[in-house]
């Protein structure tokens, strides 16, 4: 049986009802309800088999049939283990399992028609049918007639039943026979019943409804277990709280109030007539019902002709005399009535556009009596009842008291200078304290206005005010400001104090001291005013009504509802003021009527008995009893729909593959929250991409752009209003990567990137090089120009002038004394002009020697170090010479003739040395090679500090190898060598190396 069920008590206005029809997606012709073991809503119609989650009607499109949805139903039945049989109105039985995988079996070909018109499932999960008025059974995979050991009904069957234990029932010519479990065959157990318009298990039991009544069926009494959940539909449906509904009543939906405790004396009841009905008059989708469930939270779905209706209980009981009336006003109280039993009464008072004021009395009984109030007696503001009995109005037009039904008006106090306005009411001991708008607050005692027990009040003209109990009053002004007066005097609060309401216009004074005004409201704590916190901020605005339980719990009633601040929250408010406050908000969703009444300053909200509470709306009275608040439930568990790459949707599952290039991921998911489907919240983090939970309110729909290949998780929770979340749900998918975005097509990319960097890189030191030649080439133009200037003056001039002075000389005999210091100084300058001659033409050669050189040079080294130890020298040179760069040429030299020489020194006798010159691309390699070893030779680590020197300049590596002679191999890399290198790599800096073996 459902966890609850409808409230016998309320009305059908008192419940929360909701409607869908085909412009809210619904389907028409809904002919069956049935709820799955997960709690999906399945609605089988003439125009297809539907699911409900509360929100979205989801045509059902199977992978194995995307059209079986389409086809017209007749009947569903719900199995125990999960799953779903289907009737088809054009053939066939389809079962869905509880993975969603469908299968249709065909039917007997010789059936007259294949309309399945009941479906029924056994405890052990066996299949029965009804078709064309022919029994048929569902084993080793088809239907089938039931075999002659079955020993079925021989006349045609008119209903099928499965009891609280799991047996099948089946009704034929007004019998009915019981499938033996053991036996597996048919036992007649009833004659004389009828099989009625339904049958439905009560208290365990299965009963017979017809027209006349309710009857048990003997033998289908429950041995034992939990009471048995009905999951499909009928006709007729009869609740744990002793309702029976009904489609066919003979419009819309009726409902018969059973007597308390009827089906525990299993005797025939008589039905009862129709307690209350609802019809399209009142907003039921058709008057022509089909089929009633109650799913398993206890709300009632009808199934009509043109769509889908839904009641539920709500945690307020909505109370509403007039759907005319406004801005309610109340003030509930108890009283002992003759049969000595406490009972609850409600005064209270509305605002019609045509009749202006009203005013009621209410009691559980007698519900709604109208109290006369005159035309001139304004429009109500206020309602009090004070600890005698006495109940008093405050009007526009001043105060006013009911005596035995009658308003009668009071006279204002002679202060007054005319009618004044009476906005507020309260009672202490000290008698009726009044709030008159023009004169303030003033005291009625004893049939006469009497001076304030508190000095100071005179003169002040309050907007609001609440009694702190005999001994004080807290009043409030219009400009921000507060004030407690006792006997002693007045405390003030405002600004400095913390106080920023604003206008003040309601005070509640009890345990906590709080205060509304157009700002919001606000909390006194330790002799300050501070806001009160919230998640939900909204909650707080517009609160004209507070009420505090003996539980520590503060009830509030604002714009939103009724709002509870628990008392764990408000002891963590006392010591931490800035603290977020936890709220408990019951809305209209939960029953309330709109938003709270505004006119204050009189309370919206009151205490009725411990455990009632009342609240004054725009569009009516709640009444909340806190016995039944329900608890705040983690929210539903998050179910998978579907899963969108681009919009091409697929069912969801876990690890799903979604193809390369995909630029919006979207995935549907929903909660199975079937009574309030709008307070479901959700909250969304895809794993990597959110650092914290996302909002999505109410959304069930989310996307992800632009997302990067590979593996994504995605966690989504529920919550149920302000109650904790559920366990995330969650669901992982692979983004596969696109040719651009795989490694391999990344490291091509990277490696082409590093290609072209290089070509750059090569280009730029071309230009480098050239800039650099050509800044050369002007250099050298300039030398080769000094030094002709130089050959054609000074050197020309001074040979001129040695001649000069030969001439001179030989004019001196040969006995002269000067003439040896001639000669001498002659001599001289003849050696000078030959040198500088000799450097004058260095500067005038090309300095951009011939590669070829390089090679000629180190031939005529190795030829004559061959010729001085009388041995054979042989150089071969490989590939084409290159232009070198700058400077590269003397380090080159160097390196060259110290190979030569390591070579000549560290061989002996009269082998010959090879040398090979090559030029590659990738740069030069010089190899030198010999027989035999010297004996007294040192190892090459004695001359690595002169090859290092060497090898630096070039980034050069030389090799020195022994194997019966010597080889000596030098490697010089394009870059430090060539004027154009070809590749890059090999950069400044790099030094050189030795290395022998």
């Amino acid at each position: 049986m459902p966890a609850a069920a409808l409230d016998r008590q309320r009305s059908f206005d008192q419940w929360h009802h909701t409607r869908w029809t085909a412009s809210d997606g619904a389907p028409t012709g809904i002919r069956k309800i049935s709820q799955t073991a997960d709690g999906w809503l399945w609605l089988g119609s003439t125009s297809g088999l539907y699911r409900f989650d509360g929100v979205r009607f989801e045509r059902f499109t199977p992978d194995e049939d995307p059209d079986f949805g389409a086809r017209p139903v007749s009947t569903l039945a719900a199995g125990p283990q999960g799953g779903l049989w289907v009737g088809l109105l054009d053939g066939g039985i389809a079962r869905i399992d509880p993975a969603g995988r469908l299968t249709v079996y065909p039917l007997p070909a010789d059936l007259p028609s294949f309309q399945t018109s009941r479906l029924a499932l056994t405890a052990g999960g066996q299949a029965w049918a009804m078709v064309s008025d022919r029994l048929l059974v569902f084993e080793g995979g088809t239907w089938r007639h039931p075999d002659a050991y079955f020993h079925a009904p021989a006349t045609a069957p008119t209903a099928l039943h499965t009891d609280a234990n799991g047996a099948l029932w089946v009704a034929s010519d007004d019998r009915w026979f019981q499938l033996d479990p053991e036996r597996q065959q048919f036992v007649e157990k009833v004659r004389g019943l009828s099989a009625g318009r339904a049958i439905r298990i009560v208290s365990g039991s299965s009963w017979v409804v017809t027209a006349d009544g309710l009857f048990p069926l003997p033998g289908s009494e429950q041995r034992g277990g939990s009471p048995a959940r009905q999951a499909d539909s009928s006709a007729i449906w009869v609740d744990a709280q002793a309702n029976l509904w009904s489609a066919y009543c003979p419009a819309g939906l009726c409902r018969t109030r059973l007597p308390v405790g009827w089906s525990d004396a299993r005797t025939p009841l008589p039905l009862p007539p129709v307690t209350d009905a609802w019809t399209r008059r009142d907003g039921l989708t058709s008057d022509i019902g089909m089929t009633v469930l109650e799913d398993r939270d206890g709300h009632l779905w009808v199934a009509t002709q043109t769509g889908l209706d839904r009641f539920r209980d709500t945690a307020l009981a909505r109370l509403t005399p007039s759907s005319a009336a406004t801005n309610f006003l109340l003030q509930p109280y108890r009283q002992v009535e003759g049969d000595g039993q406490w009972r609850q009464h409600l005064l209270l008072s509305a605002v019609d556009a045509t009749h202006g004021s009203l005013l009621w009395r209410w009691n559980e009984q007698q519900g709604f009596s109208p109290i006369h109030w005159p035309r001139d007696g304004g429009r109500i503001r206020a309602l009090h009842r004070d600890g005698e009995g006495r109940e008093w109005v405050g009007s526009t037009t001043g105060l006013w008291q009911l005596d035995k039904g009658q308003p009668r008006p009071i006279a204002p106090p002679a202060s007054a200078l005319e009618a004044p306005y009476c906005p507020q009411l309260q009672s202490s001991r000290q008698g009726l304290w009044v709030l008159f708008s023009s004169i303030g607050l003033q005291l009625w005692r004893d049939g006469a206005w009497r001076a304030s027990p508190f000095p100071g009040l005179e003169n002040e003209r309050p907007t609001a005010f609440a009694l702190e109990g005999d001994s004080a009053v807290w009043t409030g002004y219009a400009t921000n400001r507060v004030m407690r007066t006792d006997a002693q005097g007045s405390r003030r609060y405002d600004a400095g104090d913390g106080l920023t309401v604003g206008a003040v216009n309601y005070v509640h004074s009890g345990r906590h001291v709080l205060v509304g005004g157009d700002r919001g409201l606000q909390v006194l704590i330790q002799g300050r005013f501070h806001s009160l916190r919230s998640t939900q901020p909204e909650a707080l605005r517009g609160v004209t009504g507070a009420v505090e339980t003996a539980e520590g719990d503060l009830w509030l009633n604002g714009q939103k509802g009724a709002v509870r601040v628990p008392a764990a929250a408000l002891t963590r408010l006392a010591v931490d003021p800035d603290t977020t406050l936890d709220l408990q908000v019951l809305d209209v969703n939960d029953g309330y009527p709109a938003a709270a009444m505004a006119l204050g300053p009189q309370s919206s909200a009151a205490a009725s008995g411990r455990q009632r509470l009342w609240f004054a709306g725009l569009e009516g009275i709640a009444t909340l009893d806190l016995d039944h608040l329900p608890p705040q439930a983690t929210g539903p568990q998050v179910l998978w729909l579907g899963v969108a790459a681009d919009q091409h949707w697929t069912h969801a599952q876990d690890h799903v593959p979604l193809p390369a290039g995909t630029q919006t991921v979207s995935v549907r998911f929903t909660a199975l929250e079937l009574g309030v489907p709008e307070q479901v919240r959700f909250e969304a983090r895809l794993q990597g991409v959110d650092a914290d939970w996302r909002p999505l309110g109410t959304q069930r729909e989310l996307s992800y752009s632009h997302l990067s290949p590979g593996r994504h998780q995605l966690e989504v929770r529920a919550m149920r209003g302000d109650g904790p979340a559920s366990t995330p749900a969650t669901l992982t998918f692979t983004l596969r990567p696109t040719l651009m975005q795989t490694v391999w097509m990344r490291a091509v990319l990277l490696l082409g990137l590093l290609m072209l960097m290089a070509l750059v890189l090569r280009w730029r030191l071309g230009v480098q090089a050239r800039r650099s030649h050509e800044q050369l080439r002007i250099r050298m133009d300039e030398r080769a120009q000094i030094a002709q200037q130089l050959n054609d003056t000074l050197l020309q001039g001074l040979h001129g002038l040695t001649l000069h002075f030969q001439k001179v000389a030989n004019r001196m005999g040969p006995k002269d004394p000067n003439r040896p210091l001639m000669e001498t100084a002659l001599n001289r300058a003849d050696e000078l002009i030959l040198r500088g001659r000799e450097q004058v033409t260095e500067l005038r050669d090309d300095l951009r020697r011939q590669h070829l050189d390089v090679a000629v040079a180190w031939s005529h080294q190795g030829e004559r170090r061959a010729a001085a130890q009388y041995r054979q020298f042989l150089m071969e040179v490989e590939g084409t010479p290159r232009a070198l760069r700058v400077g590269a040429e003397e380090a080159l030299q160097a390196i060259g003739q110290q190979a030569l020489n390591e070579v000549f020194d560290a061989s002996t006798g009269p082998s010959a040395v090879r040398a090979c010159l090559q030029w590659r691309w990738w740069g030069l390699r010089w190899t030198v090679s010999a027989d035999g070893v010297t004996p007294d030779w040192s190892p090459p680590a004695n001359t690595r500090p002169d090859w290092q020197a060497l090898l630096a300049p070039l980034a050069a590596h030389v090799r020195m190898r022994q194997r019966g002679g010597w080889q000596l191999t030098v490697c010089v890399p394009a870059l430090r060598l060539y004027e154009h290198p070809y590749w890059p790599w090999a950069l400044p800096g790099q030094g050189g190396g030795v290395s022998a073996d």
